[in-house]
């Protein structure tokens, strides 16, 4: 498990890899050929989110990666604040995210970090990376 170079989370709590953010939609000859059109008539999505089908396709339409994931770019509310501070989900891994408030952050930052830092705060299966 663990980040790309864009610091996007790319595997999910049963191991598969995979862009989360995006989808790589199936071959063109497929009988259904788009992620939509796998998601509505296929169970191709529930496998691939159950970990029983590693593809690499459709992460995105399939919800593979799932609720608990770091929503890409964000950045807390006091990202560049100081120097070497970029408030990327990522750099909160190891890091308390509900006690955000005792460091400086609204109480309207702290709930933005749970929300979209779920995976690097630890609120997922197995916790943080």
């Amino acid at each position: 498990c663990g980040f790309n170079s864009e610091h996007v989370w790319t595997s999910d709590a049963c191991g598969s890899t995979g862009n989360c953010a995006v989808d790589v939609q199936p071959p063109i000859d497929s009988q259904y050929p788009t992620c939509e059109a796998q998601l509505a008539n296929t169970n191709l999505c529930q496998e691939r989110a159950s970990g029983a089908l590693n593809d690499g396709l459709c992460f995105k339409t399939c919800l593979v990666c799932g609720a608990c994931d770091d929503v890409p770019g964000f950045k807390d509310e006091l990202a560049g604040s100081v120097d070497t501070w970029q408030g990327r989900c990522v750099d909160w891994v190891g890091g308390d995210c509900l006690s955000a408030t005792t460091l400086g952050y609204s109480t309207a930052g702290q709930e933005a970090l749970v929300q979209n830092c779920k995976r690097s705060c630890g609120f997922f299966p197995g916790g943080a990376p």
